[in-house]
């Protein structure tokens, strides 16, 4: 063992050159040295209106990225903080009101997410700007964690209908990085 903090941890960490990235099970994030162990920061993640309350145990979350010096955490939206400071540099919440949000991938640019409704969303990584949306084809689909390779970007999804669940997996055609569904099986 190199190093230990004392936290709960809870999520799929990202790190840098420097820092080590964890959300915690407190809704918080931690940014620690990876030589020393040293912390560097820790924020609280905002909680959202219409979400569970401040003193509420526990996050929705269990993901991160980082993304042109940006670590994207994942609660009940995403959220950008600058990987330095730890100062909230954005946040995405998909216009529909859905909860679900997806593990989000990054190509060191830009992040990548879904949500419930067939959606996968492209954010320039150091506003949180949309820079592409697409629906994957059924309102019912569930798409997970968009994973970019080379000039596509690949999604693993379910779709929830009766009577019986059915899922497969999209490509999209992302070399300008535009979404353009390539195929869905």
């Amino acid at each position: 063992v190199l190093w230990h903090v004392d936290t709960i941890g809870w999520s799929i960490p990202t790190f840098d050159r420097i820092a080590a990235y964890f959300p915690t099970y407190r809704s918080q994030l931690i940014a620690i040295e990876k030589q020393s162990g040293r912390v560097l920061w820790l924020k609280d993640i905002p909680r959202l209106p219409g979400g569970p309350p401040a003193n509420a145990t526990g996050t929705a979350g269990f993901g991160s990225t980082i993304a042109s010096g940006i670590v994207v955490a994942m609660d009940q939206a995403l959220f950008g903080f600058n990987s330095r400071t730890g100062e909230l540099a954005w946040t995405f919440k998909p216009p529909l009101a859905i909860q679900d949000i997806a593990v989000p991938g990054s190509d060191g640019a830009h992040v990548f997410t879904a949500t419930a409704g067939g959606m996968i969303y492209c954010l320039e990584g150091s506003t949180g700007a949309v820079r592409w949306q697409t629906f994957v084809g059924d309102s019912a689909a569930v798409p997970y964690s968009p994973v970019p390779f080379g000039t596509a970007l690949y999604a693993s999804f379910t779709v929830r209908a009766e009577p019986l669940d059915s899922g497969g997996v999209i490509a999209l055609d992302a070399p300008e990085l535009m979404g353009r569904e390539v195929w869905f099986d």
